[in-house]
């Protein structure tokens, strides 16, 4: 399970960082949770905005975007992978934000995961 899920977060991390971009995989310890870890994949790639976000885990909502090179995706990968999370009585979420040219400010995105130590 956890092999498919960072499989499938590394790879669209991949396909939706431009060039001499950076992805990053990364655990740190829950906040608030002791028996808890959070697995966190990050990029700085394209981003997305708020109405991606808000319908991006959801089965009757087609997310799917070409990534920087024009590569194709169904829009199932994410839908698998909150299955697979949510099976183990986990969560799973995402940080995003999209480039902004007036500040100049960077995108990217994050997604985490929760792992249970116990």
């Amino acid at each position: 399970m956890l092999s498919a899920v960072l499989r499938n977060l590394v790879s669209n991390a991949i396909k939706y960082t431009f060039d001499k971009g950076t992805v990053s995989i990364s655990a740190q310890a829950a906040p608030d949770q002791k028996d808890q870890i959070w697995v966190v994949v990050e990029d700085n790639g394209v981003g997305m905005d708020a109405s991606a976000l808000d319908s991006l885990f959801l089965v009757d909502k087609n997310t799917s975007k070409d990534g920087t090179h024009a590569e194709k995706g169904t829009g199932l990968g994410l839908i698998l992978c909150k299955e697979l999370i949510e099976k183990q009585g986990q969560k799973i979420w995402v940080e995003s934000k999209l480039f902004n040219p007036d500040t100049n400010e960077a995108s990217g995105s994050k997604f985490y995961f929760s792992l249970s130590l116990a």
